[in-house]
This record gives structure tokens, sequence and C-alpha cells, in this order.
């Protein structure tokens, strides 16, 4: 800004006395569970107030436009699937998304088994080419010159400030959901955790997802050798109730085609010690009940089983 003899003031979030002041702002913020800090979240609606003064935005996170924390797959996924991390529903913001930095130190144990598995890097990931560009765009509005703006920067810009919300009639999507890969990944991660934590990892039902995880210890068909594995289940009277719906992927779980063979098994519930079970399948009414009773918990249940 300053390069273009623009008067450039910069301040934190909740260092801003008086919005109102300045003819332009530039407002951006770390997403934390995917949403903007509350201090720059208060700046931004007091800054749309005034709706005649440009205004641009920024995130910070861990998958940017150009650069990402994470592997190459991972980082493509989640540019399709992520939502602006503030509300631009009610007029349009231009908006761009940036990696920062990343230490180890950011993560506890569990954020770094998902980060490695994930393909993660540690690091500083700005890319400083991007965020000049963007500058330039900005400072080539502000001053009205004629400059040679990227031209693919601007669409993409202007196409990420789309407001997510529309008038327009559209056909319902089915849910998307991550690759088998990582899903199948994520749950390697969860039980290496629980494994080197010594039991640590799982949870009740009673928890806000609506459903528990439990580490089962089945018998290998083939090997013969036990197997153990983490899986969701919710409880039915004194029965421990899981789907075997494999990530979504083609065919069945190992765990399951395991328990056909050998169906004496071992569970572990959370804070309490391994006990046997037996698994069977729920066929029927039984069936049915037990569906329904896994759809009131995850409302996308039938439209993720229709994509198998």
């Amino acid at each position: 800004m300053r390069a273009a003899n623009l008067v450039a003031d910069v301040r934190a979030a909740d260092d801003v006395a008086d919005p109102s002041s300045y003819a332009a702002a530039i407002l951006g913020s770390a997403v934390h569970n995917g949403r903007w800090l509350t201090p720059a979240s208060t700046l931004l609606s007091e800054l749309r107030e005034h709706a005649t003064r440009p205004l641009w935005v920024f995130s910070v996170c861990t998958v940017g436009e150009t650069t990402s924390f994470l592997g190459p797959r991972v980082s493509r996924l989640a540019r399709r699937r992520r939502k602006l991390p503030i509300d631009l529903t009610e007029s349009e913001v231009p908006h761009r998304f940036f990696a920062g930095v990343i230490e180890k130190t950011h993560w506890n144990v569990a954020g770094r088994v998902f980060f490695v598995v994930t393909g993660g890097r540690y690091g500083d990931h700005r890319d400083w080419s991007d965020i000049n560009r963007w500058a330039d765009m900005i400072a080539a509005d502000l001053t009205g010159e004629a400059r040679a703006v990227d031209q693919d920067l601007r669409r993409e810009t202007a196409t990420s400030a789309t407001p997510a919300t529309s008038t327009s009639t559209t056909t319902t999507q089915p849910p998307k959901l991550p690759p088998p890969w990582f899903i199948h990944n994520f749950w390697r991660a969860h039980r290496a955790l629980h494994r080197v934590s010594r039991g640590r990892f799982l949870w009740t039902t009673s928890s806000k997802r609506g459903w528990g995880a439990l580490h089962l210890t089945t018998i290998g068909r083939r090997s013969g050798k036990e197997r153990g594995v983490i899986i969701g289940y919710i409880e039915d009277g004194p029965n421990l109730v899981a789907l075997a719906m494999n990530g979504w992927d083609e065919g069945h779980p190992s765990w399951w085609l395991n328990l056909q063979a050998h169906p004496d098994a071992v569970v572990q519930l959370p804070h309490q010690h391994p006990h046997r079970v037996r698994g069977r399948p729920a066929e029927g009414e039984e069936r049915d009940h037990l569906w329904k009773r896994w759809a009131e918990i995850d409302v996308g249940l039938d439209a993720y089983a229709s994509q198998r």
C-alpha cells in the first residue's frame, strides 16, 4: 500500500478505536475451528456498517489458494469442500485464503498424528508472491491506476466472495465425503493414538457426537491372530451397535469379515476393562430399528449409504 503512495495504518483488530475513520480497510484473521477469531469478526461487523467504503478480507489457515500445510491430495479436497469462515451473505466482500506458519508445538498429540497422516509439513507456507499480487490488485483499485493486474486472480477473488446462499432454485446435491483412503487413514491414526496412549482416545455415547468410540479385538479370518480396530457405536439396551460401512467404500470392513468367521470378540469401552462379546448381524425389523437410531444421530446417513 505504501509503495503505491497510500497511507497505511497497521493495527490489531482489537486495537481499532474508530472503524469509521478509515477510507478503506483490509482485514484478516487466523481461522480456528472453521471460524475467524472473535476480535476480527467483531471488527468486520463494524466495518460492514459502512458499506460505501471499500473492504477486503483474508483468512490465514491450513490450506491457502496457492500453498498448504498438508499434502497435495488432501489440499485439493479441502479447497473443494471448504466454506468461508465468516458470514458474507449480506454483501460481496472480496476474500482470499492464505496459508500461514505451522510449528510442531502448535498441535497436541492427536493433531500431530493427523498432520503426519495427511502429508503435513511444518514451517512457513506463506506465498509472498501471491500475497503481493493480491495487495497490488487492491492498490490498483484504490488508486484507480490502470496497471496490469493478474486477471485470473481478480476473477478467483470475486468467486471466493460470492455469498454462500442464493435465492435461485438449485438441485439438491448428495453430501460429499472425504475419499475412502482419507477415512481409513484417519481411523488408523486413531488406533495408533489409542495404542501409544495406553487406552485413551475413546469416548462414550453421551459425547456431543451422539455416538461413542470403542476398541474391538477380533480374530483374523486368515491369520488366526488378534486384530484390533476402533469403531463407532451406539447402545440399544444391552447391545452395542456398529455400522460395518467400511468408510463408505465398496465391500465390508475387515473387522466385520473377521466377526463373520469368528463371532467371539473382545470390546473395550471408555473407562472400562475389556470384556467378551459375540457379534451378529441385525436383520429384518431389528435392522430397520437400529438404522433409524443411527439416522437420528447422523442425518446424512441415508444419503451417504446411497453413494456406495
